[in-house]
């Protein structure tokens, strides 16, 4: 699995688009792709945050859990 992309680089990228270059200009300068470009600002805009998300992780016992009672009670 990969790692994410270091903060410095979002920053710089999230940066320029805040300074009035567009998200294609800045990804190019920074040699990273349209989309990523476009993510990393759409999430600053949202949240104020650059940070990634967390890589794995559990994301499926939510649904056992929410039937945890009926499943107890046929034991």
């Amino acid at each position: 699995m990969t790692s994410p992309i270091s903060n410095d680089l979002r920053l710089r990228v999230v940066m320029a688009v805040e300074g009035g270059i567009s998200r294609r200009a800045s990804a190019a300068r920074f040699d990273v792709s349209i989309a990523s470009a476009v993510l990393w600002y759409q999430r600053f805009k949202r949240t104020g945050s650059i940070e990634p998300d967390t890589i794995g992780g559990d994301r499926h016992s939510h649904r056992v859990e929410a039937h945890a009672a009926k499943v107890l009670g046929w034991i």
